[in-house]
């Protein structure tokens, strides 16, 4: 739903609620507002599980978590230079999954060297998670056909109900640098190269883990 109150100013509201198979509930709302040169907008994200647990095929009672999630953003267009900015968070759990680096990070801290196929980092992202994260970022014309990109996000992540010889923190940080060029008004070519690192610790050991990623991708995009 999108209302416009003049050519300058515009305001956007969504949301949706969705089941799947009796099991899984979903909610999402947004609301976003336009003032020429300035859009700020928000989203709040709730999703819960229900799931029954059976021994030998007898129900021994129900698992239920809820994770929250929700952000703040905004861009400003200069002409020459648009800025980007966004802050959000997380709560018992991450939607879309949570920073990878932080769960290579976490999975190398098993509880348990012998533990099932889960992961340990499935534990770190589910009931006690905590995540607030932050984006910087810049984009620029280049020419008529051109656009550079240029972003820093960050994160810091914890699960207090978590616990390897002290509560785990995770740090997280990424650099990236891209360029998208025009074909035509629909198809386009684009770049993307990345840096990023994320350290790991808890707080009674130094037990600390650091992760590294570098990363390039070439894609071409079409609009149908």
């Amino acid at each position: 739903l999108v209302y416009s109150n003049s050519d300058y100013e515009e305001t956007g509201f969504g949301f949706d609620k969705w089941e799947e198979e009796d099991t899984t509930t979903g909610v999402t709302f947004g609301l976003g507002y336009t003032a020429g040169a300035l859009y700020v907008g928000g989203s709040f994200d709730y999703y819960k599980v229900e799931n029954e647990t059976k021994l030998g095929g007898v129900s021994t009672g129900k698992t239920k978590s809820s994770t929250k999630a929700w952000n703040i953003g905004g861009t400003y267009d200069f002409d020459v230079v648009k800025l980007h900015l966004l802050y959000g968070g997380q709560k018992d759990g991450a939607i879309g999954g949570g920073p990878a680096l932080a769960g290579f990070g976490a999975d190398s801290l098993k509880t348990h060297p012998n533990e099932n196929d889960s992961k340990f980092a499935n534990g770190f992202f589910g009931d006690g998670y905590t995540q607030h994260s932050w984006l910087a970022g810049l984009s620029a014309p280049v020419g008529d056909a051109g656009k550079v990109m240029f972003s820093y996000a960050g994160s810091t992540a914890k699960n207090d109900k978590v616990i390897v010889d002290g509560k785990l923190k995770a740090k997280t940080h990424n650099f990236s640098l891209g360029y998208r060029h025009a074909l035509s008004k629909r198809t386009s070519v684009y770049g993307v190269a990345s840096y990023g690192w994320s350290d790991l610790d808890n707080n009674v050991t130094s037990h600390e883990v650091e992760t590294k990623r570098t990363q390039a991708i070439i894609g071409l995009q079409h609009r149908f």
